[in-house]
């Protein structure tokens, strides 16, 4: 009796979980253990507001061995907001099926804040400046 494959996992995201200061133009990486099921995968993948549950749109790039994807925005990212990108409550499977994604599914990450002045020289109200 063959042995069942083992469940596919995330192995790697980029950017990483609760990463803060992601330029407003960059794209995610996820890397899993095994070559996925693309469409599974595309259908069940969500990025959002952590505020909105609009889907952010954007463009899947594969790796060869089917085993991981670029997703970028079809436009930049949102100052100082909030994001949690995943997949959704219909896992993905991988490719030739089997059991669908096993551990975390989830992960969130912040955009660069909005300007502020965060020291000067001389501070404001020296004296003899």
């Amino acid at each position: 009796m063959p042995t069942p494959a083992a469940a596919p996992m995330i192995s790697e995201v980029v950017p990483r979980d609760t990463t803060m200061d992601v330029r407003l133009g960059a794209s995610l990486q996820v890397r899993f253990n095994q070559p996925m099921d693309q469409a599974s995968v595309e259908s069940s993948f969500s990025l959002h507001p952590l505020d909105s549950d609009v889907n952010v749109p954007g463009t899947f790039i594969w790796a060869n061995d089917g085993a991981g994807f670029r997703f970028t925005p079809d436009e930049n990212l949102t100052i100082n907001t909030e994001y949690r990108a995943g997949f959704s409550d219909e896992l993905p499977l991988p490719a030739g099926g089997g059991a669908p994604l096993e551990g975390d599914a989830e992960w969130s990450f912040g955009t660069v804040p909005l300007p502020a002045i965060v020291n000067s020289n001389p501070y404001d109200g020296q004296p003899d400046a």
